[in-house]
């Protein structure tokens, strides 16, 4: 059974950027900022790629390079509607 996706594209690409977190050894660490994309299989989620330093337990950090997927459950069969996104304005379009 597929299940339906529980939002569509154009909610996803609204968000902006999301700040994603993790606690190491205790702390917490900014890993970085998701955005909403649509990746090449046709689902969409959001991603995020970029480096962080981990704190190890003997005080030291580790530089650490990431790539992270997130896929909306059910994003790959959506419907045509949930897939819809409004084209940018000219103003859209300028700032970009």
């Amino acid at each position: 059974m597929v299940k339906a996706a529980s939002c569509g594209l154009k909610d996803v690409l609204a968000v902006g950027a999301l700040p994603m977190y993790t606690k190491i050894n205790g702390k917490e660490v900014l890993l970085g900022m998701l955005t909403g994309k649509q990746f090449s299989t046709g689902s969409y989620g959001f991603g995020l790629n970029g480096k962080a330093n981990i704190p190890l337990n003997d005080g030291a950090v580790a530089s650490v390079q990431m790539s992270c997927n997130l896929t909306v459950i059910g994003s790959k069969n959506a419907s045509a509607e949930q897939l819809a996104v409004e084209p940018a304005t000219e103003s859209e379009a300028e700032a970009a």
